[in-house]
């Protein structure tokens, strides 16, 4: 998609890459000299691939892009570099493609262009002297040879080695996966136990309309209390003050209008702080009436909870001051510390409050349903870990002399970042000391032994004293007690039989009086009516004012909500359906392959390329360096590295010749020393804003597999594409050798076309032969940190999937296209052209129903709004844009069928295991007209429940249930759209024809986007639309400290700079 070039009056910081662009073209000239003087060029090689010759092939030749080469002399060249590619706005948040001068980003277009020229003339003069017959060889021939078919390229000798290169190799392609379809209904008063268990969360906040009067009339009383209070201030002065206040109302963003926003914004997740402590008391009670468990040890998990809760009482104990501590020189605020949202959440076993399942506004009242899981210790690989236990990888920070102490450091951007993970596990930790003696009073161990020395302590005695806290805490049998609980837990969750909800509990959200000024002679002279705190850069800060208190226990409120809290059981048992089952297997036959692998070229190099053989291949390099990041030097070294990998692998695909660009399939393979790269992201991390993930170094194979995924996405916009990263490992005990690890490769077979064949096929006809399912979701790309959205750019991006209903009955489901554009975020959400080309291009194809994915109609705030009331991508405007669309059938104009739905997750536990293990997968299905669940006067309706599991026994965790849902009422003057919406989906009423070709349509795309065989994915729009998004993890950090680079966004405008010159030299041509 190419985007426009248009003039822009927006206040943003523009970018000018010119610079770094222009060394970039530099360096390639002189290559280019180089290679004319007769040397080999610095950058590129082509290699002769030894296995096709020793199987008496025709030569095969190879090329290799030493990427990291030529992107390390642009870093070396901008490091320390006052040269910013953004202009200097004091208000920048996000800079990545914003170049509104026409003139400007024509230049920058012939700089893109000009690179690929280069690229091009080197790699063609090297490929000239690397053919081993001394022929001369065109860039055509060159990428003809390398195109396979996925089926072919396992090696044909059984060598021991190449059974693990296999892994890579795809060689299961040609099996067939079995799935069974079987249908469950949620029910409590079963008389069996159920196939799957969880719980749920609805919390209900009331008088949200009211908070803001509330507030307003807390502050005039405490004014009226300081008068009292201060006789020498005069009435004049009051009145001053009052007028302060009221003007304050009136103002946007003003101090008052500001504190509203951040205890609006910032308070669920505070309150679900809270129910992490009330469901642990949840589970606490249904253990204690459990026969069929072990109750000894839940006076554990009792003695968890109240040290927990008194730990939350200490954070409010003392004034601000006592909670001031150093640490390095650093002065810190362990009271912010305490009273995050997030302060519980290093603790080895903690309920995880998250998957939100709906939101609903109805008279002031905000009502939320969210899953709940636990977290039971688990294995971390992220940010230093490589594999050890919550328990272990926290408590490292208390030992200075521990590697993983060492680890953990360097993968923290900021030094001072880093202490506060040492201060907050030194603060919390203290908990599980002792934790089977009730005697144990952590506040006192806290304020005798532990707040003296942070205070008044040297740093060796505060080193000491962390060191002393860690031994204490081990001593003690912590982590004999931790396993306890997670084992006295999992048995509760596998085994206890079904318990009735639990009673709703009042609670009362309150925002203290302490966020006030309490000096009423500068609330009259200066107008500041609170105290030094930062909302509008740190919202969070706000939460030292916040408390989650019983009802009719509240103290020094400057206003307060009620809150009504109730978990409920999820169970759902085996419906009297019949079992369906279907066999799944790839559509490969008419691809062709071209893997581009991304491997560092470090003294392993040979035997890795040894073990790779004759695999057809295009090599781009990476390199470690331990750059610091941040720095200049490795912002400019991303940079180039972006552009240069792209630009490289854009060019090859375009020499490939395949009659249909969308059948060459291209894996992007990182090949890395850590397990997945360093990608793995667990859900504990997934939820970490974009902010908070910021304080985390970006290692070398963290940067180069979010390279992998940005290259498979951008390809995927003319290709197909999947990425992956694979761990080096030890072979005949050679350590960090060239095989791969575990089934990975799967993970890149998941985006290839599969083909759902029903065993027993059904006797009837089909209705719906064709359905896309367009995905969309967006990203920053310039804004400044008042985030307006009218002075904003954003990206916008997605996915197209085509599921096609052949004549034998099969259903055919494979990617159609990746898209992106860069655009005003007010405009993004009125009529992207990017997203209707799509959907017209899809019409062109035979596509007349859509099923339209997009995020969860949310705030995830106390906010009280409408479902697809605001700017969103389900908005009423959208949908009603979309409904324009027409097509022709049969000589008659109609208007598309568009499904708008979104996504959200519960958590179960499969309770009675795998019931074929000889089977494949079980896909439990509740379709029910009981699970149509309204809230909020019908705004969203749930229609479709599903959990994929693999049939095969396996350790304790949890499977995600995934709720498909549908907004109502957002065309309201279209009464066939209402309709169809409730018959196609909800089934309301006679079952539509249509109704059970969709959901089965929809289910069988929530199995294809899990990896077969392998590891799971969350759901089917996570690649466009969760958390890990490549719009997340394309963001990396600019040249100045805080500010974000998209590489998204601009990677976006290099693609419309390289389409450009495609349709020059066909129109050359």
């Amino acid at each position: 998609m190419m985007n426009k070039v248009e003039r822009s009056d927006l206040p943003l910081a523009k970018c000018d890459y010119m610079h770094v662009l222009e060394v970039i073209e530099e360096l390639l000239k002189a290559d280019f000299r180089q290679i004319e003087t007769g040397d080999r060029s610095a950058y590129f090689s082509v290699a002769l691939l030894k296995a096709a010759q020793e199987h008496g092939h025709a030569p095969l030749l190879s090329p290799t892009f030493d990427v990291d080469a030529l992107a390390s002399q642009i870093g070396a060249r901008f490091t320390e570099s006052h040269a910013s590619p953004f202009e200097h706005q004091a208000e920048t948040a996000d800079a990545a493609i914003s170049i509104p001068e026409f003139e400007k980003r024509k230049e920058f277009y012939r700089t893109i262009q000009t690179i690929l020229h280069l690229m091009r003339k080197c790699l063609h003069a090297e490929l000239q002297r690397s053919t081993p017959d001394g022929q001369p060889m065109s860039l055509h021939a060159l990428m003809r040879n390398l195109v396979i078919r996925p089926g072919k390229i396992v090696p044909e000798h059984g060598e021991e080695k190449e059974a693990h290169l296999r892994r890579l190799l795809y060689e299961k392609l040609e099996e067939t996966v079995e799935l069974q379809k079987k249908s469950v209904v949620i029910g409590t008063k079963e008389a069996r136990d159920p196939w799957l268990t969880g719980h749920r969360l609805t919390l209900a906040v009331k008088g949200v309309q009211n908070f803001f009067r509330q507030l307003v009339g807390g502050i005039q009383t405490h004014l009226e209390r300081l008068r009292a209070k201060h006789a020498h201030v005069t009435e004049a002065d009051m009145q001053r003050a009052r007028d302060a206040l009221h003007a304050m109302q009136l103002q946007e963003h003003s101090e008052l209008q500001i504190l509203k926003e951040a205890v609006l914004g910032q308070s669920i997740a505070r309150i679900f702080r809270e129910c992490q402590l009330l469901y642990l008391d949840y589970l606490l009670k249904r253990i204690c009436t459990c026969e069929k468990i072990d109750t000894r040890n839940a006076r554990l998990l009792e003695h968890l909870i109240v040290r927990l809760r008194a730990l939350d009482s200490f954070s409010h104990k003392h004034d601000d001051a006592f909670y001031q501590v150093t640490l390095k020189r650093e002065v810190y605020d362990t009271k912010r510390l305490l009273t995050l949202a997030s302060a519980f959440d290093p603790l080895p076993v903690l309920p995880e409050i998250g998957g939100m399942l709906s939101e609903a506004s109805l008279e002031g009242e905000k009502t939320f349903a969210v899953g709940v899981k636990l977290k039971l210790n688990s294995a971390v690989y992220t940010h230093g870990g490589s594999g050890e236990s919550v328990y272990v990888y926290n408590m490292a920070l208390l030992d200075a002399e521990a590697g993983l102490y060492k680890r953990r450091k360097e993968s923290i951007t900021y030094e001072k970042h880093f202490y506060e993970e040492v201060l907050r596990i030194a603060l919390l930790y203290p908990v599980l000391y002792r934790l089977d003696d009730a005697s144990f009073d952590v506040v006192a161990y806290l304020e005798e032994k532990v707040f003296p020395v942070l205070t008044t302590g040297t740093e060796e005695e505060k080193t000491a004293l962390f060191k002393q806290i860690k031994e204490d805490i081990d001593r003690s049998g912590a982590m004999r007690n931790v396993q306890a609980l997670r084992e006295l837990l999992k048995e509760f969750m596998e085994q206890a039989p079904v318990e009735p909800d639990m009673c709703p509990q009042t609670l009362v959200l309150s925002l203290k009086e302490t966020v006030l000024n309490h000096d009423l002679d500068t609330i009259c002279t200066e107008q500041r009516f609170f105290r030094d705190v930062n909302l509008a850069d740190q919202p969070e800060t706000i939460l030292k004012h916040i408390a989650v208190e019983q009802e009719g226990t509240c103290r020094n409120a400057l206003c307060t909500l009620p809150l009504q809290v109730r978990f409920e059981p999820l169970h759902y048992y085996p419906a009297d359906d019949e079992v369906k089952e279907y066999s799944v297997k790839y559509a490969w036959e008419r691809l062709g392959m071209l893997p581009v692998l991304l491997i560092p070229p470090d003294k392993e190099n040979e035997a890795l390329q040894l073990a790779l053989g004759d695999l057809n291949r295009v090599t781009l390099y990476y390199r470690k360096h331990g750059r610091r990041f941040g720095s200049e030097g490795a912002f400019a070294y991303r940079f180039a590295y972006l552009t240069l990998a792209y630009t490289f692998a854009k060019m090859l695909a375009t020499y490939t010749k395949v009659a249909d660009a969308r059948r060459l399939f291209i894996p992007v393979i990182c090949i890395c020393d850590r397990k997945g790269g360093g990608h793995e992201y667990k859900e504990n991390d997934a939820k970490k804003s974009i902010k908070e993930a910021g304080m985390y170094r970006l290692s070398e194979e963290e940067f180069v597999y979010s390279v992998a995924r940005l290259l498979e996405f951008m390809l995927s916009q003319d290709h197909l594409s999947g990425s992956q990263s694979f761990q080096r490992v030890p072979i005949h005990g050679v350590d960090k050798g060239p095989c791969m690890s575990g089934d990975e490769h799967l993970s890149l077979s998941s985006m290839l076309p599969c083909v759902f064949s029903r065993k027993e096929p059904e006797q009837r006809s089909h209705q719906l032969k064709k359905l896309a399912v367009v995905q969309v979701t967006s990203c920053a790309c310039n804004r400044t940190k008042a985030g307006r959205d009218d002075h904003s750019v954003s990206t916008l991006y997605g996915q197209v999937i085509g599921i096609e209903r052949r004549s034998d009955g099969c259903l055919h489901l494979g990617p159609l296209t990746t898209f992106s554009t860069n655009m005003r975020h007010d405009e993004m959400f009125k009529r992207p052209h990017a997203l209707f080309r799509q959907i017209e291009h899809c019409i062109a194809r035979g596509y007349h129903h859509f099923l339209y994915i997009a995020d969860a109609p949310y705030s995830r705030s106390l906010h009280i709004s409408d479902v697809g009331s605001g700017p969103c991508f389900m908005s009423e405007g959208m949908i009603r844009a979309l409904r324009e669309l027409l097509y022709e059938e049969n000589g008659k104009i109609a208007r598309i069928w568009v499904y708008p739905i979104f996504g959200d997750t519960s958590y179960v536990v499969n309770r009675r295991g795998p019931q074929n293990p000889q089977n494949g997968y079980s896909l439990y299905v509740d379709e029910g007209g009981e699970l149509v669940h309204r809230m909020g006067g019908g705004k969203v309706a749930t229609f479709l429940h599903l959990c994929l599991d693999k049939n095969e026994s396996k350790p304790f965790s949890y499977r995600n249930v995934t709720a498909y849902s549908t907004p109502l009422h957002l065309y309201k003057d279209d009464a066939i759209y209402e309709r169809y919406i409730r018959d196609d989906l909800l089934h309301c009423g006679e079952q539509s024809p249509l109704r059970s070709e969709l959901l089965e349509m929809l289910a069988m795309l929530h199995f294809w986007r899990f990896e077969l065989n392998g590891w799971y994915r969350l759901y089917p729009d996570q690649k466009a639309i969760e958390i890990d998004s490549i719009g997340m993890q394309a963001t990396y950090p600019g040249m100045r400290s805080g500010i974000n680079f998209n590489g998204l966004a601009y990677l976006t405008e290099v693609r419309a700079a390289l389409r450009m010159a495609e349709v020059r030299k066909k129109e050359a041509v």
